[in-house]
This record gives C-alpha cells, structure tokens and sequence, in this order.
C-alpha cells in the first residue's frame, strides 16, 4: 500500500488527478480488506489447526496419521485463499479491474510464432500450459495421498498392493493432465504422432536403459516380486526397499545408506528377498564345548536357552544340532527364526543367554590348543633351557 500511496502522491504532483484518485481508492479500500483479510485468515487458521491438534478430525485416517503434514497443509491453504479472495475483491471494489485486464490481454494474446500449431500458440496458451501441468502434479500428489493413507488401508489389501494403486494412479493424473496441457497448444492428433515417433527413433538409439527401468517399474509394481519394506539382497547389497519409483527403487541398509538400483537390475538380476512370502528369517549360533563334555546335557541346554529366548518363533521351534568334532571342541548349532528385522538385536541376546548358561551349567567353553614338538634342536639352546627351569625352581 505505500507504493500505490506514493503513487498516487506522484500522480498529484504531475496532474494526474484521475490516477491519483484511483491510487487513493486502491490504498484506503486495500488497507481496510488486507486487515480484515487478515483477521479472517487467523480466525480461519486457528479454528482448523484447533480441530486437527485436538483430535475433531481423527475420524480421518490421513489427518491420525498425518497431524503435522495436515496442519501445515491447511495453513498454507487459508493463506493462499485468502490471499486471492483479497485480490479479486480488491480489484473488483475499484475500477482496476478493466484496465488491468486489458492491459495484461495484450502481451497473453500475442503469437510467439513457435509454428507447431494450427492456430498458434500464444503467450496465454504457454502459461495455461505450465498451469495445468502444475495442476494436475498437485491434483496426483493429493489422490495418491488420500488413497494411501485413507481410502486403501481401510480395505485390507495385500502388502504392497496399495502402493502399486497409488503409483499406478499418480502416474495416470499426470499422464491425462499431460494430454489436456499439449490440447491447450492446439497440437493435432498427427503432429503429436510424429512428435512421438521421433521420441521412439531416440529411444530406440540412446534411451534404451531409462526405457528398460521404465518397463521394469510397472513390472515390479504389477508383479509384485519385490514390495515396500521387503528385505532385499541385490549385488551384494542387503536392506529394506524404501520406495518403488517408476525408475529406480531405493534400498536402506542396515548402516543408514540408501542406495538407488535401477529398476532394470532389479528384473534382470539376482534378487533374494527375505520376506516374499512370509517374515521370517533363519539364524545359526555355533557354539563349541570342551571335550568330555555330555552331548545330550549341552543339546538340553541349547533348546531350553532357544525356547525362553524373547522374539524368536516357537513355530518353527528352536532346534540344536550336534555337528561333530572339532580340533579344540564339541561343535554344536542352535538354529532360530525371528523376524527380518530383529536378526542382530535377538542372535546377540541369545549368545549372551547360551554363554551364562554355559558357566552355570560348568560346561567350559575351550580356546585352541597346540602341542609344539621341536626337533633338531642345538644343544647349547637345550642346556640354557634347562638352566633357567633349574634356576626357576631354585
């Protein structure tokens, strides 16, 4: 408001006076709408982040589970409406309206002359272009996330299967918003052709990677071989799938990295996946015992350790295995299943279990041992030996 008062400050000074009475209308009638424009944005703000915070929407799963986002999201919406609400009615209350309309209807109706339209392609038809495609990236990302967080998981589908949907139907808005864009230009049906057909002879030469992990996107999310959060091993890399992109997938390792392996790998490679069918992962603890030790009484011992062991399966049951002998020790096996994502916390819980029960049980845990038999050794070397053991038990 201070650059329309000192514009129409400047308007009464050069003589303008029917200028410098519209700048006055614009500052009074602006100043008075920004503050209650203002005043309403508050009241609206807090009223609605006031029924997110205490639990009014919780009927919502998206709002449950999303509190923060929700919030912020709201904000940003009151304010962005009110914003526009103020605009519109500040140019609708003056007499600005007309003039500012024709005034930006010339530069957006002038032809840029691109000449891959019909009726060519104006300035207006650029900017609607970029609008719609803007548009519908919003409109994709607000379906996604309402049929992710609240519509999906209401109907108890497969694991993985509700990601595939909103991915699927992400990619379908922006596709449809695409088309509606390149409609707004006024390209034909046979220059799009011709356009795509170039696009192919490139794919065909250069593209033939990115369209590889293109197909092999829809496959992974058709298929289902791999899922979000299945544990995965590819290429010598072991973690859970973080994200199922259209081009490449995301695996977070155990050390915090996330890695990006492109689709394409993950069709044509060596995949193993810990947890296609069911979560539940093997676990081997070799454990040694001293010779003369009973077999049966350390088996005992193994199974009872396995059985009282928190977050290991009872079915499959723990199983001890006698596996033979070997140059210092008994050699035994304790095999547990667990969950994927317990395989350090509970292998390293049981150890520390087995080792007390070892000591309480006497039952020694042996180290290597090795006889050194030495030959051809000089005699002065054997003579100074046996002084010093005459010495040591002097």
């Amino acid at each position: 408001m201070l650059v329309v008062s000192a514009l129409g400050v400047g308007a009464v000074i050069w003589g303008y006076t029917y200028l410098a009475s519209e700048a006055a209308t614009v500052a009074i009638i602006g100043t008075i709408s920004a503050t209650a424009a203002m005043a309403v944005a508050r009241i609206a703000e807090a009223i609605l982040l006031n029924s997110v915070y205490a639990g009014h929407l919780d009927a919502l799963r998206m709002v449950r589970a999303n509190r923060e986002v929700t919030a912020r999201e709201i904000g940003r919406a009151v304010r962005l409406g009110v914003a526009g609400f103020f605009l519109w009615s500040l140019t609708d209350m003056t007499s600005a309206w007309r003039p500012m309309v024709e005034a930006l209807g010339r530069p957006l109706s002038a032809d840029l002359g691109l000449g891959f339209a019909q009726t060519g392609v104006t300035f207006g038809d650029l900017l609607a272009f970029f609008i719609i495609l803007w548009a519908s990236w919003l409109l994709a990302r607000f379906v996604s996330f309402v049929l992710g967080e609240e519509v999906l998981p209401r109907l108890h589908m497969k694991t993985g299967v509700p990601y595939a949907l909103t991915t699927f139907t992400r990619y379908t808005i922006i596709a449809v918003g695409f088309m509606a864009a390149m409609s707004v230009l006024g390209i034909p049906l046979d220059r799009l052709t011709i356009i795509l057909s170039a696009l192919g002879v490139g794919i065909g030469f250069g593209l033939q990677g990115l369209v590889n992990n293109f197909v092999s996107g829809f496959v992974l999310l058709t298929e289902r071989p791999i899922r979000l959060r299945d544990k995965i091993e590819v290429e010598g890399v072991l973690g859970h799938v973080s994200s199922i992109g259209i081009r490449a997938s995301t695996i977070r390792t155990f050390d915090g990295a996330e890695v990006i392996v492109p689709n394409g790998d993950l069709i044509s490679q060596r995949v193993v996946n810990w947890t296609l069918s069911a979560r539940r992962q093997r676990v081997t603890i070799p454990v040694g015992v001293a010779y003369g030790t009973d077999p049966n009484q350390v088996l005992d011992l193994l199974k009872k350790v396995g059985a009282e062991a928190d977050k290991v399966f009872k079915d499959p049951a723990p199983l001890a295995l006698f596996r033979g002998f070997g140059e210092s020790s008994l050699d035994f096996e304790l095999r547990i299943f667990m969950d994927p994502a317990d395989v350090l916390e509970v292998p390293s819980a049981v150890s520390v279990a087995i080792n007390g029960a070892l000591v309480e049980a006497g039952i020694e845990i042996p180290f290597p041992q090795r006889d050194l038999h030495l030959r051809g050794v000089p005699g002065g070397l054997t003579v100074a030996s046996a002084t010093t053991d005459a010495d040591a038990d002097g």
